[in-house]
């Protein structure tokens, strides 16, 4: 059996979790210029585009976090698989991974389809934004397969320890969008149409380049889809995994959904502002981000090898790593936070509103890091209910205080009330995570 990482089971946890995480972080950095690029070429266009833009986000994020939800469901058992040296069962995982994948992209396509409309009246998008939104999103919607097979298939991948082939196609499908974006929203004139539109296609070439290689290396120790096994037991346990961990973004995605409907009100600067803010934090985390996902794989293969204690110490050291990384971060943004800002749009609200958004939410990344890495610990041990509940909680605080803080100070207090939230969720998930123990097979 090939170990593509020998620090994985043995040795150093630092080297295994940063020697999993540096391609991951690659391949998200480049995934996410996806949205940087988009925001980049919107800005040159007007406030407005980028105003539309913003607004989808909180729709698009509950997609995505359908789809990562999944894929660490399947990064999660083939991990724990792939650990007990049962190569046999890690094939199945991932030939049911696909059913469960197109399963879910169609149900989402269509209730998107459906929906959409809806929540933009109820967010207080009108006019001019709401027009360029619902085009944004219907595009999206209708392309939507193409992103959530390929979150799939990097994720089987990343469950053997395979990191950096998804990096390598990360960077192929930016370099599409990066070329199709100033074409499509300048060059032709369809604006955000044509961003939705050139992000589209760099997914539906990241799809092909993921067939393209599985069907180039047939001697791939999990994904062999000859004599396909379907075995409704494993969708299920994939979506028994994934689907907290897609609810627990999903509550993230509804606290960014009440935090744009209160801010709706101030005007499309102010929403461009948080938008354009939004879009560099999300950037700006990426290095914890794929810490996590490396730390699905560390405690899920530790999890099959029956190394429990090893297997919970891989989410201690992945969030000490996190936390050093997200505290240099949070320091440029608190000084630099104008400038960034500055770099997407120059209308002179925006800059004030965005750089002083990322002042008061800096210290948040350094929470939100935590946050992040044990309940990526918590999903790979099978127990995504925790991370959950505790965003769950987190979700209905940061709305109380945003609603609360927004009548005593404007949209100032929305910004407090998101940091001030990171901060309680952090300190409660660290005491649970250290108080918890795991036992074999990830029961407790």
């Amino acid at each position: 059996m090939k170990q593509h990482n020998p620090y994985i089971l043995e040795g150093s946890l630092a080297k295994g979790v940063i020697s999993l995480s540096t391609p991951i972080i690659f391949a998200m950095f480049f995934q996410s210029l996806l949205n940087i690029v988009d925001t980049f070429w919107l800005g040159q266009v007007s406030f407005i585009a980028v105003a539309a833009v913003s607004i989808s986000w909180p729709i698009i994020f509950i997609v995505i976090a359908l789809a990562s939800g999944a894929s660490i469901g399947v990064t999660a058992l083939v991990a724990r698989y792939y650990g007990a040296k049962d190569l046999k069962t890690a094939n199945i995982v991932a030939q049911n991974s696909v059913i469960a994948g197109l399963l879910l992209s169609a149900g989402i396509t269509i209730s998107g389809l459906a929906v959409s409309a809806w929540l933009f009246r109820f967010i207080g998008a009108t006019g001019e934004v709401f027009d360029l939104a619902l085009q944004y999103t219907n595009i999206f919607f209708i392309s939507s397969v193409c992103m959530f097979m390929s979150f799939i298939f990097s994720s089987i991948l990343r469950g053997e320890g395979d990191t950096t082939t998804p990096m390598k196609i990360g960077i192929a499908i930016n370099i599409v969008n990066m070329v199709l974006d100033p074409l499509f929203i300048l060059g032709f004139g369809w604006s955000v149409a044509g961003a939705a539109l050139a992000t589209a296609l760099a997914n539906g070439v990241s799809l092909l380049l993921y067939v393209v290689y599985l069907k180039s290396h047939p001697w791939l120790t999990v994904i062999k889809y000859q004599g396909f096994n379907f075995n409704f037991g494993y969708i299920k346990e994939i979506f028994y995994i994934g689907f907290p961990a897609s609810l627990r973004n999903i509550s993230n995605a509804v606290g960014v959904f009440f935090t744009v409907k209160i801010i709706a009100t101030y005007g499309a600067a102010v929403v461009a502002a948080y938008g354009i803010g939004f879009r560099v934090q999300s950037f700006g985390v990426l290095p914890v981000v794929a810490i996590a996902t490396g730390t699905i794989t560390m405690v899920g293969q530790n999890l099959g090898a029956q190394k429990l204690q090893r297997a919970k110490l891989s989410g201690w050291v992945s969030t000490g790593i996190g936390l050093i990384i997200m505290s240099v971060f949070a320091g440029l943004i608190f000084i630099f936070s104008r400038s960034v800002i500055g770099i997407f749009n120059q209308e002179p609200e925006v800059l004030v509103v965005g750089g002083e958004m990322m002042k008061i939410q800096a210290p948040g990344f350094i929470f939100g890091s935590a946050i992040m890495t044990l309940s990526a610990a918590f999903q790979a041990f099978g127990k995504s209910m925790y991370s959950f509940i505790s965003t769950v909680l987190r979700v209905i605080l940061l709305v109380i205080l945003a609603y609360w803080w927004n009548s005593l100070w404007g949209y100032v207090g929305v910004w407090w009330a998101v940091t001030f939230s990171g901060l309680i969720s952090a300190v409660g998930l660290a005491i649970w995570y250290w108080w918890w123990q795991p036992t074999m097979a990830g029961k407790s």
